[in-house]
């Protein structure tokens, strides 16, 4: 294995949705967000939602932070939003306090049909 990570997306006009299946985005984060945002880049997204419902186990409070710290580091100032499992929500909003601290807003969705229409509404004009 060469320890690339493969990321999952579906471009639509505008933007990409990303979906992360396993635990790279934990186990393997810098690696996934170099990915995420080098795919971010080359399709030119001016939005992303990135679903994360099938990761499977918990985030801990320091993966949180630095997934909310390498969100500000790496990827490109698009409107960025994430859909989770109910049972993934943190409460404490660490990592959206800390991407945010360093000047990146993201969304938190844990409904598909909300997390579609706020794509729909903030996808940038075509053309």
């Amino acid at each position: 294995m060469d320890g690339s990570v493969q990321i999952p997306f579906q471009a639509r006009p505008g933007g990409l949705i990303i979906r992360l299946n396993n635990r790279d985005i934990v186990e393997k984060k810098a690696a996934t967000f170099k990915a995420v945002a080098d795919l971010i880049k080359s399709h030119q997204a001016g939005i992303a939602l990135v679903d994360m419902r099938g990761i499977p186990g918990e985030a801990s409070f320091l993966d949180r932070f630095e997934m909310g710290e390498m969100s500000a580091r790496h990827l490109p100032r698009i409107s960025l939003a994430v859909l989770i499992r109910e049972d993934q929500v943190d409460r404490g909003q660490i990592g959206i306090m800390v991407a945010a601290n360093r000047g990146m807003r993201i969304e938190i969705f844990t409904d598909e049909a909300a997390a579609e229409a706020w794509f729909a509404q903030n996808s940038p004009p075509a053309g």
